[in-house]
């Protein structure tokens, strides 16, 4: 049990800001991001004896993270949109241009939140700076699927803003 709650704390330490940053991607309200923040901690804990060595820990953790966020999809109070609060360099980057402003970024998260929930949760990782190769190993599906995903996406929403 010692070992276990040491586990548990490292996680804390290590990943508490990324966790909260994916739940603020998908809620702007308070009490969802608790709600959600705390469901992905009570996973983390009743799996966290079952973490493999051979899986990098920040995909193990996105993963549950990921699993957790898609269980509050289904759920009709959280609507799972996405909300960009300080994305405007990683956004910028992902749709290749110098810069945004305040009207295409609302244009942009528009667009975002007409996308399937995995569309959704594919672009939010990128966000997070993982590889196409990490967020293959978070969602499961091929890292050739998520850069054909990533490239749909960019080019939808590149549409949308008229860049």
């Amino acid at each position: 049990m010692a070992l276990k709650q040491e586990r548990f704390r490292e996680v804390i330490n290590n990943c508490e800001h990324k966790i909260l940053n994916m739940c603020k991607k998908f809620s702007s309200k308070e009490k969802e991001q608790t709600d959600m923040y705390e469901k992905i901690l009570t996973n983390i804990w009743k799996s966290i004896d079952l973490h493999q060595e051979n899986i990098e820990f920040n995909i193990w953790i996105y993963r549950i993270a990921v699993n957790s966020i898609m269980g509050f999809a289904s759920k009709s109070i959280y609507q799972q949109k996405i909300f960009l609060t300080n994305e405007g360099k990683y956004l910028c980057s992902f749709l290749n241009t110098n810069n945004i402003n305040s009207e295409e970024l609302i244009t942009v998260e528009k667009e975002l939140n007409r996308l399937s929930i995995i569309e959704k949760i594919i672009t939010t990782l990128s966000f997070e700076s993982l590889t196409s190769k990490d967020i293959a190993l978070i969602i499961g599906i091929t890292e050739p699927g998520v850069k054909k995903k990533l490239e749909k996406i960019r080019v939808e929403l590149t549409k949308g803003i008229k860049l």
